[in-house]
């Protein structure tokens, strides 16, 4: 995705912007007909058509999906491709958890993330923005397997079932609505002097950090569906099975063991917040997760299910 940005015209919808995909069809007709323009790309390293997309624009939002590949091999392409365009501010493929409190190996997935930011910060000059968000609570609480932490039974009751290791479920949660995060996002683009200048940086926002019982409360106050929360055992538990999964599998097995890799940062407090997080309520008030529970079970009645939306 790429957008240009104005200094004179405040958030949200007064700059321009432009977007880069596969095809313009993978998008819902409201965000097409809002585009200056839509760049097609066949694939993270069709780099005709990243240069193109990236000529003459302000700034770079990357929003590519959760993938290592992508986070590593297609951020490194369109960067290459912002650097010989001079375009400064870079906002990397991020909206995650806060990768800042791991090394390398304890989150797998995000390996790829960690050695973006090494590489870059020693052979690039730009320096990207990395936007920290927790999870997205479109993933939370989900009557089907679909987000880390809460697995379901597959049946149309909407029941959820939430595991975890040791105290996790007495950790905060930190998790933000898509909605809250875009607004979040053009604020500090348009906005954010550090990010103007092209300084970037990590930032950190949320809408709400409620433990894994307080999530499972609401959830159950909406919908009027249970919710289990299972301890499965203690952290080290945990650690001792992901380490022999590690070994049996490989790097390659990384998918696999995935649920169980969150699980164990979790339990050791890996995703808490650094500070500082910033307060943007300004922009929008965050949405609360009551709200959200209740703004996704009106989607789901309109598609035929309670909360199903995918």
């Amino acid at each position: 995705m790429k957008a240009n940005v104005w200094p004179n015209k405040p958030y949200p919808a007064a700059s321009p912007s432009g977007a880069s995909g596969r095809h313009p069809s993978k998008l819902p007709p409201r965000l097409t007909q809002a585009l200056e323009s839509f760049i097609p790309c066949t694939s993270h390293s069709d780099l005709p058509a990243l240069r193109t997309a990236v000529t003459g624009v302000d700034a770079i939002a990357c929003a590519y999906t959760t993938d290592p590949v992508l986070y590593l091999e297609g951020g490194l392409w369109l960067l290459r491709a912002a650097e010989a365009a001079n375009v400064k501010i870079f906002i990397a493929a991020s909206w995650t958890q806060d990768w800042t409190n791991i090394q390398y190996g304890d989150f797998e997935l995000y390996d790829s993330i960690l050695a973006f930011v090494d590489h870059v910060a020693a052979a690039s000059v730009i320096r990207p923005v990395y936007l920290v968000n927790g999870t997205f609570a479109e993933w939370l609480m989900r009557p089907t397997p679909s987000s880390l932490g809460s697995e379901g039974n597959g049946e149309p009751s909407g029941s959820v079932r939430c595991e975890f290791l040791g105290t996790g479920d007495t950790k905060r949660v930190s998790w933000t609505t898509m909605d809250d995060a875009a607004a979040y996002t053009i604020e500090l683009l348009c906005n954010n002097p550090a990010i103007r200048e092209g300084q970037g940086g990590v930032f950190r926002f949320r809408s709400g950090e409620p433990t894994l019982r307080e999530m499972a409360a609401v959830y159950e106050k909406v919908t009027g569906q249970e919710v289990e929360v299972v301890c499965k055992g203690s952290l080290e538990d945990g650690e001792r099975e992901l380490d022999a999964k590690k070994r049996e599998t490989g790097r390659a097995g990384l998918w696999d063991r995935l649920r169980l890799s969150s699980s164990v940062a979790a339990a050791r407090g890996l995703w808490e917040f650094k500070e500082p997080v910033l307060d943007l309520s300004y922009v929008k008030e965050p949405t609360t997760f009551e709200e959200h529970l209740r703004e996704r079970m009106e989607e789901g009645s309109r598609c035929g299910g309670i909360g199903r939306g995918e």
